[in-house]
């Protein structure tokens, strides 16, 4: 009886869901089948960072949950009419309940990503959920402006400003376009750390990309390097090896370059950027607007 009284005061949960999947073209290219990640867990529902860090390593094939999401898609014909919604074990998400369930999406939900902007920013959906199924709510321009600074403010308390040097980043960023894309950075929460410090590590780990390893360490570096040009991951981030660390904490990440924090919206010459990172080998980064 109590559950029933709490569905009916609250008919439908306000999630965020991840589009892991979009299949265009439907309909003359008005609709879209997509394929949502989301979960119902109170505490999680809305918590951009994760939401987004599942939904990239659903694409990772190096993952059990990348494995997991391709035997899904290979396997389960996900239709809205035929309502489909398929449990992801805990085991790959943090323990936590996510759920994966096909939705039509209209070109007015979301304008940009039928425009072919597909990025971090516009494959984040607001739902409502309820027994009889998913709603896509609407998806303006100005939300997707505001993606950053809400990912931002689901970040932990202990997260703080610092500065990244740049190691590489997608050849897009520096021509004019309409698409996020990601790169690659060193970074550290430690202020003994200097700027002079990170640049040089940004270079010298930049040149391992042209250059053979000379030891197990600049292997390991030239893996990553690699691994990250294959396809960057919001939330992923190596602990940099402490032959080079010089006794502190540095941090090696994938950082999404959002193109409206950037002046002309484009990458020049920049080899320094200011970010906001939680510390901890399993913390979350994002570039904050730059002068």
């Amino acid at each position: 009886m109590l559950n029933w009284i709490q569905r009916w005061w609250n008919p439908a949960a306000s999630v965020t869901g991840f589009c892991t999947s979009f299949d265009a073209g439907l309909l003359g290219g008005r609709y879209n089948l997509a394929v949502l990640l989301y979960t119902l867990d109170e505490v999680h529902a809305n918590n951009l960072p994760l939401v987004t860090q599942l939904g990239y390593e659903c694409h990772d094939k190096g993952s059990e949950l990348g494995a997991f999401f391709k035997s899904q898609m290979d396997d389960v014909g996900f239709h809205p009419e035929r309502r489909t919604q398929i449990p992801i074990p805990e085991r790959f998400t943090r323990q936590i309940p996510f759920l994966l369930e096909g939705v039509f999406l209209q070109r007015g939900q979301c304008p940009a990503l039928f425009e072919g902007r597909e990025d971090l920013n516009t494959n984040l959906f607001p739902l409502e959920v309820t027994d009889a199924g998913l709603t896509v709510l609407h998806v303006s321009n100005q939300k997707l402006t505001n993606r950053p600074f809400q990912r931002m403010k689901c970040f932990s308390p202990e997260a703080r400003e610092v500065t990244a040097a740049l190691i590489q980043v997608n050849r897009g960023m520096f021509n004019e376009g309409n698409r996020d894309q990601p790169g690659l950075v060193v970074f550290s929460t430690d202020d003994k750390v200097s700027t002079q410090q990170l640049q040089a590590l940004g270079e010298g780990i930049g040149r391992l990309n042209r250059e053979a390893p000379q030891n197990s360490d600049e292997q390991f570096l030239a893996d990553v390097v690699a691994r990250s040009q294959r396809m960057g991951m919001y939330g992923r981030r190596w602990e940099l090896p402490k032959r080079y660390s010089k006794g502190h904490v540095i941090y090696i990440a994938d950082l999404f370059f959002n193109r409206q924090f950037l002046p002309g919206g484009h990458l020049r010459d920049q080899r320094l950027f200011r970010c906001l990172a939680e510390p901890g080998v399993e913390g979350y980064i994002e570039l904050l607007p730059q002068s």
